[in-house]
């Protein structure tokens, strides 16, 4: 199982930089994947975020520039299991001790794995597979972060719930650009995700055509504070004429 686990993350990898987790054989210059839910560690990293969208566009509120961090870190978080599953047939499971990240002062953040299980999938329906995905990746993976940018950042559970439903939505639309074939696979257990907690409510999914899939968040992930930053494709403000939305 760890030769075909490690493939299919070679394969999700090859989809984008988002979908990219690095195997790590030496962990010198990476830091254990648990650092990140330390809340000065995420301070740290907010600040590295929050002074780039600073330069490009003047003041941004900690807060906001903590939402959008996170949204990048759910995408980097969701979209390799994701695809895993739709290419490979296999979630991985990252083991606590054997994850790791690394501190870069921009994209995305990089994320390596030394030691991972694996669920195999083949023989799963989709809401078993989306089961399995909410232990191992949502609660298991994204929780602890989660609820260290909660805390630390006083970001609402609707809008860090929201970005990663927003997260996941994003690895469909990229998966269905460049995998079409395997595509349906991805967007069917995202609809199964988003029907159980702690992603219920946060969005909702929808075929708009063979293997497309279109996500609308019922919340905001707080993007449009930033001066000139507009709004994202999936916001709920843009279904309410830009009033209003969940925060």
């Amino acid at each position: 199982m760890e030769s075909r686990v490690s493939a299919a993350l070679a394969a999700a990898g090859a989809v984008g930089p988002y979908f990219a987790w690095d195997e790590v054989r030496s962990p010198a210059g990476w830091q254990p994947f648990a650092d990140l839910a330390d809340p000065d560690v995420l301070a740290g990293r907010v600040a590295v975020t929050r002074a780039a969208l600073v330069g490009r566009s003047g003041p941004v509120p900690e807060r906001v520039a903590a939402s959008i961090l996170s949204l990048g870190m759910m995408s980097r978080l969701v979209s390799a299991p994701l695809a895993a599953v739709a290419l490979a047939e296999v979630l991985p499971v990252p083991r606590p001790d054997g994850t790791w990240w690394r501190a870069v002062a921009g994209g995305p953040l990089p994320v390596g794995w030394s030691a991972v299980d694996a669920v195999d999938t083949r023989a799963l329906d989709d809401a078993a597979v989306a089961a399995a995905f909410t232990e191992a990746v949502v609660d298991g993976l994204v929780g602890p972060v989660l609820a260290a940018f909660r805390d630390r950042f006083r970001l609402s559970p609707k809008v860090l719930t929201g970005n990663v439903a927003s997260a996941l939505g994003g690895a469909v639309t990229m998966l269905s650009g460049t995998r079409p074939a395997r595509a349906d696979r991805a967007g069917r257990v995202v609809e199964r995700l988003l029907a159980r907690a702690p992603l219920a409510g946060a969005a909702s999914v929808r075929r708009s055509g063979p293997a497309r899939w279109v996500l609308e968040r019922h919340n905001c992930c707080l993007y449009y504070r930033i001066p000139g930053g507009g709004y994202c494709g999936d916001c709920v403000l843009l279904r309410r004429g830009n009033v209003g939305g969940s925060r």
